[in-house]
């Protein structure tokens, strides 16, 4: 009864393991994959996503509405930055 308990729990955790790393495989491929997508987007349009960052930093600090913009709105601003 013990060795078949030990057995099962050892067996449990096999599982779990392989279920994990299964888990961590996947996410690495998927994470490969987006950054693959956002280096062609990059080559494609010729700017760099800390390009695009920066456009956005300088239209928030530079924006003279009254209230906060909408993210079209600030994209609109933005562009002139780029």
């Amino acid at each position: 009864m013990a060795i078949t308990t030990r057995v099962t729990a050892w067996r449990l955790e096999r599982s779990d393991e392989l279920l994990l790393k299964k888990e961590q495989a996947e996410a690495s491929k998927r994470l490969a994959e987006a950054s693959a997508k956002r280096q062609d987007l990059e080559r494609e349009l010729g700017i760099t996503a800390a390009t695009l960052g920066d456009a956005l930093k300088r239209a928030m600090a530079n924006w003279k509405g009254e209230k906060r913009p909408s993210m079209v709105t600030l994209e609109k601003h933005a562009a002139q930055y780029l």
